[in-house]
Order: C-alpha cells, then sequence, then structure tokens
C-alpha cells in the first residue's frame, strides 16, 4: 500500500482527504442547514459553533488536498467520452471552488458581523475588522447560496461514480477505496 498516487491508482493519503473531506462537507451540510431550524438561544450558538469547528478542521483538509494535488500526479481512467472527461474535471474543480467560496465567506460572515471564530471553545480567533451590517448579510447570502449549489454538484460526481461503477466497471470505486501498492 502506498501513501503516494501513481498513474495506477491513488494512495493512501488522496484516499484519506477526499473521503475525510467528503464526511465533513455532508456534516457541515447537515449542520449548516439544522441551523435554520433552531431558535436562537444556547442550542444555536452550540451548533454554530460546532459547524464553524468543523469549517475550520475542513479548510485544513482542503488545503491539505490542493497542495497533495499540485505535488501529486493524477490517476486518470479516460472513459470512451472525451465530452464526459471534460465533465468530470470540471464537476470535481467546482466542488473543490465552492468548498473554498464556503470556506472564505464562513468565517468572513462571522467577522463582519463583529463576533469572533470560536474553535470548539479551546481558542478564539477575534475579528480583524469592526462590525459591517451589509458586508456579513452579502457572505451570509454567499455562503447560504453555495452552500445548496454544492449539493447539485455533489449530486453529478456521486452520478459520474455509479455510471464507473455500474457502465464502465472500470474499476474507479476500487481505487478510491482501496490505495495503490
Amino acid at each position: 500500500m502506498s501513501v503516494k498516487d501513481s498513474t495506477a491508482g491513488y494512495g493512501s493519503l488522496s484516499i484519506a482527504l477526499h473521503w475525510i473531506g467528503a464526511a465533513l462537507v455532508i456534516a457541515l451540510f447537515i449542520l449548516g442547514n439544522r441551523l435554520e431550524d433552531i431558535p436562537k438561544g444556547p442550542d444555536f450558538i452550540a451548533a454554530r459553533n460546532l459547524h464553524v469547528g468543523l469549517g475550520v478542521i475542513g479548510f485544513a483538509f482542503l488545503a491539505a488536498r490542493i497542495l497533495w494535488r499540485l505535488a501529486s500526479p493524477v490517476p486518470h481512467v479516460a472513459s470512451k467520452s472525451p465530452a464526459l472527461d471534460r465533465v468530470a474535471v470540471f464537476v470535481q474543480a467546482a466542488l473543490l471552488a465552492l468548498i473554498a467560496v464556503l470556506i472564505v465567506t464562513g468565517p468572513l460572515s462571522i467577522w463582519a458581523g463583529g463576533r469572533p471564530i470560536n474553535l470548539f471553545d479551546i481558542a478564539s480567533i477575534p475579528s480583524p475588522m469592526p462590525k459591517i451590517d451589509w458586508l456579513h448579510e452579502g457572505l451570509e447570502v454567499v455562503h447560504a447560496i453555495a452552500s445548496k449549489a454544492i449539493l447539485v454538484l455533489v449530486g453529478l460526481h456521486v452520478l459520474g461514480a455509479l455510471k464507473h461503477a455500474i457502465v464502465d466497471r472500470d474499476g474507479l470505486i476500487r481505487r478510491m477505496l482501496v490505495p495503490a501498492r
């Protein structure tokens, strides 16, 4: 089992970063949507702080994934359709871009609201800016739209994975579960 990617397949680091990132995106999406239903109060603050803390962890994994991808070759299974290959590359890049938008607008929204970022009640990152209501509200809107748009891209990503598993039967799913040797 190899940590590094090769042209033959993904290494254990890429696989771990992918699945941990996927779990974080799902957890953040569910928790973020749940925030809309929780009345303001201690439960809301606890849920929001958990969402923010997980978002900070998500930032670390996104940064690691981007740096790793820049340093490691991309194992590629060409399909019979170059157009579908381009769609797959676009969907993956757009997913990472939207995750980056969410990771940027989340903290900026908090800071523009005049609040510090609370990291699991262990540390706090003070706002580098004063409270700016119009910016806070705009960033919240962008954050909400990006969180909904990511659903479409995750759906396309899953459909592509299912196509590889059911139609193409090319072993791509196995390559995302079992590290290359």
